[in-house]
């Protein structure tokens, strides 16, 4: 007897050692888990610089609005000039017309006084007729280089006067060609304006979806991974013994109304009336259970009628423990409990009949 307690008792203390280990790798795996969200979080970082990146080149395309600024600022410059010209040229013209009727005035005032001196001939009061002839000479000389000038400057009117009216409807027309251009730019910067700021709008909201987008993909990573971490490192456990001895017939389910330790089980109530263990949380348990009976009991632990594994006793002529140490996978409502192979007379002198179930991962 002796010795055989003492083989159960080494092969509970090897389960523990595997425990301890699964909790280690359970430690590992979720250094690992954060070493793998800092990386995401690192690539994230990244994407949103390059999205930023091609955001910045978009907006580089407003330089084209401030090229047709200029040229537009180019072209209302030498239409200024042309109507300064153009003004000069008025300027020119009208002093023209100025001196030309000086001249007309000059040219009536001769043909008087030649006028006057042909009828003073009759006139006895002239001293001297062949100086008043010289005199006469001198001012039809002068008049014939009067009206000379004066058909060289109407010629000189005249081509002044083509070449403004030239100007004129040449300035009209750039006048009109201006008037367009700068409808047609005023247009062009329009639409420019509009598919630069529908082109912002559209890629800052694409922008904005797709962070929102990385931010929520990342946010729901996170919780899921805190989720995790918190499922993996919140206690889960059961210890609980029969209190009452008594036969137990095969396939008898053996109830544990005495608990004395329970972490985060909500539906105790439940255990002890039925005996079956519920999952609550999903995870990896380990499933310990020992009777202390006579004669030498075989039991048997199962998940949702499905068999874990069996515990038995060889000596049959006194009481003794049968003792089972597990892993088993459990998932939220799976049902864990002890029932026995054979008929047996369960002893409970204080807690040798006892089951515990405690989640480790």
């Amino acid at each position: 007897m002796p010795q055989n307690q003492y083989l159960k008792v080494s092969e509970f203390f090897d389960s523990k050692t595997v425990l301890q280990n699964g909790i280690q790798q359970a430690r590992m795996e979720t250094n690992e888990l954060r070493h793998d969200m800092d990386n995401k979080l690192t690539l994230l970082t990244t994407q949103i610089q390059q999205i930023l990146g091609s955001f910045n080149q978009q907006i580089s395309k407003n330089d084209t609005i401030v090229e047709l600024q200029d040229k537009y600022g180019d072209l209302l410059d030498n239409f200024t000039k042309l109507q300064n010209k153009y003004i000069h040229l008025q300027d020119k013209y009208v002093a023209q017309e100025s001196e030309l009727l000086f001249l007309r005035n000059k040219t009536t005032s001769l043909e008087r006084r030649v006028t006057d001196l042909d009828h003073l001939k009759s006139v006895q009061t002239i001293k001297n007729e062949f100086e008043l002839q010289q005199q006469v000479q001198v001012l039809k000389s002068e008049t014939h280089v009067l009206t000379v000038n004066e058909q060289a400057r109407r010629q000189d009117f005249q081509a002044l006067y083509n070449l403004t009216l030239n100007l004129g409807k040449k300035a009209d027309k750039l006048d009109e060609k201006i008037q367009k251009s700068d409808l047609r730019s005023n247009i062009s910067l329009l639409d420019i304006r509009k598919e630069i700021d529908d082109l912002v709008i559209n890629q800052t909201n694409l922008t904005n979806t797709k962070v929102q987008k990385i931010v929520h993909d990342t946010n729901k990573s996170l919780a899921l991974i805190n989720q995790q971490i918190v499922k993996t490192n919140e206690k889960v456990g059961l210890t609980a013994c029969m209190d009452t001895n008594g036969n137990r017939a095969s396939g008898s389910i053996l109830k544990f109304h005495d608990v004395s330790t329970s972490y985060n089980i909500h539906n105790l109530q439940a255990f002890q009336n039925t005996g079956k263990f519920k999952c609550e949380e999903e995870g990896l348990y380990l499933v310990s259970a020992w009777i202390f009976a006579r004669p030498a009991p075989y039991l048997a632990i199962l998940k949702n009628n499905n068999l874990i594994g069996r515990a038995y006793s060889y000596d049959s002529t006194s009481h003794n423990s049968a003792t089972f140490v597990g892993v088993v996978n459990l998932n939220v409502n799976d049902f864990v409990w002890v029932q026995t192979d054979t008929s047996t007379n369960v002893y409970n002198h204080p807690r040798t009949s006892c089951l515990t179930i405690i989640k480790i991962k």
